[in-house]
């Protein structure tokens, strides 16, 4: 068999390479704060049960939103088929912790990977989860500008 019929057949199975894992998606739920400006207060599940390959780097610590208490947190490398409803204000549930997601790269010849850098902090809080999106609701897009949710 040649070689690229071998990547061929990697990429469009539905377990491609390491995509061994299975994550969750949740997006952020915006309403209108007192002021009116848009504010996440609450997620929604996006997807649950998606192939992802999954490398966990070493424990460290850091400090978190410009406070003076350090905290440890691990960093972790998910990588999943390319989708444009994920971005840095989405959560990832894996492994019963919820990672923040800091930064997103697409990848691949074709931008057919979606590579996510989060972390996970060692003293998490849990988000507010409410029920699945659904039509009219709003999310915030990569760029930060909110957009409604299509039936």
């Amino acid at each position: 068999m040649s070689n690229t019929n071998a990547v061929s057949r990697l990429l469009n199975s539905p377990n491609p390479g390491k995509l061994d894992r299975q994550v969750s998606f949740y997006g952020p739920q915006i309403s209108r704060g007192a002021t009116g400006s848009p504010a996440a207060n609450s997620y929604v599940l996006i997807e649950e049960h998606v192939w992802a390959g999954v490398v966990e780097m070493p424990e460290r610590s850091g400090e978190i939103d410009d406070r003076t208490q350090e905290r440890a947190f691990k960093s972790y490398r998910i990588k999943v088929r390319h989708r444009t409803d994920i971005n840095e204000p989405s959560l990832v549930s894996y492994d019963g912790k919820w990672l923040e997601i800091k930064a997103t790269n697409t990848m691949g010849m074709r931008n057919e990977w979606l590579v996510l850098m989060c972390l996970s902090w060692s003293t998490p809080e849990a988000p507010v989860i409410s029920r699945k999106t659904t039509a009219g609701d709003t999310r915030v897009t990569a760029e930060g500008d909110t957009r409604v949710i299509e039936g």
